[in-house]
């Protein structure tokens, strides 16, 4: 070895690898109705670095005072803000120019809170949309993004895009791309990609670079004579390989926030990928990604813990002794999420 390689190697070993914040989404304590400054107490309390609210609900009222004052509590915890909109497209035939003001209140309100990314996506689940071509939600989602990037790069807000079972990351990546890849990027959802058939750390492998922030979340995914079950379990107890995952995302993400979405107490659902027309409306599926899910899929077996399950769309309010059951449930799981990831990033 020569000194200047020597040297050069010194250098780069005496660089601390970039600290992997870790976080969590309010939605994971949905149960329990917090809003802005107990989530904000919670975060601090277990020596957390974010929050990622979802706007308006938990932020109300949207008042400049009132924000002001999340953010002012924010700082003095120690905890950063992320946010979260809801649907660019919550049908298709929404007008481009409300979708952009919607996704321009919205880096405005992040900005208010101190936040520098803003979660969204592009519709509901795949299952609800209409059937045929997903190109004409691709393309005015594209036209919104392009109408608020102007305020996005003023604001200095990043729009993160969850793959949120509705597009397949092979047919989000073209809309990061053409709105505008240096404010537009992906909040990788590892635990919504087992319900398109996609491994995430496929999706990581691919689209590290376009990373923003993060939803982590485990799954048992397992064999169905239509194709496959998918299940949200904590993390750790699933099929998917987190600590793997982790690891990539730790190296290879630049601003590595590893925030929590914790998502029990639902059924398992079908991926019936089997099914004759599956595949119909998917034709920029990625065969790696679909390869490396039936793997997992092959590996995998049900879930084998305690779960209460009584967190079903479409059901009515449960019972009293149902919803304490499920405010106990995220609550303990969230925890138990972050044991698992202090664990792995240590």
């Amino acid at each position: 070895m020569t000194r200047r390689s020597f040297l050069a190697t010194a250098s780069a070993l005496a660089v601390p690898a970039p600290k992997v914040r870790l976080g969590f989404d309010t939605y994971s304590l949905r149960s329990l109705n917090w809003r802005a400054f107990e989530n904000l107490d919670y975060a601090a309390a277990l020596k957390l670095d974010i929050v990622q609210f979802s706007l308006p609900r938990d932020c109300d009222p949207m008042s400049a005072a009132h924000l002001a004052e999340i953010r002012r509590r924010a700082g003095a915890s120690g905890v950063a803000i992320e946010t979260g909109i809801g649907s660019l497209l919550p049908r298709l035939e929404v007008e481009v120019s409300q979708r952009v003001q919607f996704v321009k209140d919205g880096i405005a309100a992040t900005k208010a809170l101190g936040g520098n990314v803003m979660r969204t996506y592009i519709t509901n689940d795949r299952s609800r949309l209409p059937k045929g071509s997903i190109d004409p939600y691709i393309e005015k989602s594209i036209a919104i993004l392009r109408g608020a990037l102007e305020a996005a790069r003023e604001a200095g807000v990043r729009i993160a895009i969850e793959n949120h079972k509705d597009l397949l990351s092979s047919e989000i990546l073209p809309i990061i791309q053409e709105a505008g890849p240096d404010h537009v990027g992906l909040c990788l959802d590892t635990g919504n990609a087992p319900y398109l058939a996609e491994d995430p750390a496929v999706i990581l492998d691919s689209m590290a670079q376009h990373v923003f922030t993060t939803h982590i979340r485990d799954a048992c995914i397992y064999a169905h004579p239509r194709g496959a079950n998918v299940q949200w379990v904590p993390l750790g107890e699933g099929t998917l390989d987190l600590e793997r995952f982790t690891r990539t995302f730790a190296a290879r993400c630049k601003d590595a926030r590893y925030v929590v979405e914790n998502i029990t107490g639902r059924p398992p659902q079908l991926v019936p990928y089997l099914d004759d027309g599956y595949w119909v409306d998917k034709k920029r599926a990625a065969a790696a990604g679909f390869a490396s899910f039936l793997k997992l899929a092959a590996k995998g077996q049900p879930y084998a813990g305690r779960l209460v399950m009584f967190d079903v769309e479409g059901y009515k309010p449960p019972p009293a002794m149902y919803a304490e059951a499920m405010k106990h449930q995220q609550r303990e799981h969230l925890e138990r999420g972050f044991a698992f990831a202090r664990k792995v990033l240590s």
